[in-house]
């Protein structure tokens, strides 16, 4: 049966499977949901359920009002304001909000970028043309280290185009951990520090001035200092400070 008070929906109930039991999703995956339901992010799994979408079913998410929700928790999220064509942050109670709640406002203005002033030079044209997403490929590619995983870069699909997903019942191929990036509302495969920390310490290629890095060596159980070359390397076992 279906717990009331761990119901997060705004309008109507979470979507449950045929014995009645909840059905949890993941904020990145858009096909988790059938097309009436969207995934509501809680601050947790057990919060981050299908519930039903609200308003007209044409109704563009980014149009709803602002819904803080109810509850007992401060959530720091974004929302587009359609008045003012622009994503703002407020703060959300936990449960009973709407569509119109991102996790950052990179993801609100990702999701919303239809609806932004062109006076503002906000408006953002979709990636429709091989030309454009070759740009976006190039785009993730160039940032992905930073944008996706601590360390390294994230797991790719066969195709090279697209993050290989994780989530809670989802898991990554062995050597790599699930790492939830807030800022880009995603999901990626990491490489595991338990193994990019047991590899061989790369000076590298001078290319300029030898760099001092710091490595882990497992004999000392401690990590030591190596002089680096610049490019390339290959390993991410080079640390600017110990």
């Amino acid at each position: 049966m279906l717990i009331p008070e761990m119901n997060p929906c705004g309008s109507g109930t979470s979507l449950t499977d045929e014995a009645g039991r909840r059905i949890f999703c993941r904020s990145n995956r858009s096909d988790d949901c059938p097309n009436d339901y969207y995934c509501h992010t809680g601050s947790s799994f057990l919060t981050t359920q299908c519930c039903p979408r609200q308003g007209e079913p044409s109704q563009n998410p980014c149009e709803q009002i602002l819904s803080i929700g109810y509850g007992d928790e401060a959530i720091p999220r974004w929302f587009h304001d359609a008045s003012r064509r622009k994503c703002m942050k407020f703060t959300y109670s936990g449960i009973g909000g709407n569509e119109n709640n991102f996790l950052s406002r990179e993801s609100c203005e990702e999701s919303c970028r239809g609806d932004f002033s062109s006076e503002s030079g906000q408006k953002w044209k979709s990636l429709e043309t091989s030309l454009e997403d070759e740009i976006w490929l190039g785009s993730l590619i160039f940032q992905r280290s930073e944008d996706y995983c601590p360390h390294g870069d994230p797991l790719m699909e066969a195709s090279g185009k697209a993050l290989v997903k994780c989530g809670v019942d989802e898991a990554c191929p062995l050597g790599f951990i699930c790492n939830m990036n807030v800022k880009r509302n995603t999901t990626a495969c990491c490489q595991d520090p338990a193994n990019f920390c047991l590899q061989p310490m790369d000076p590298g290629r001078k290319c300029k001035e030898f760099e001092t890095r710091y490595g882990y060596d497992p004999e000392l159980d401690d990590c030591v200092y190596y002089q680096y070359g610049g490019a390339p390397f290959l390993t991410l076992r080079k640390f600017i400070f110990r």
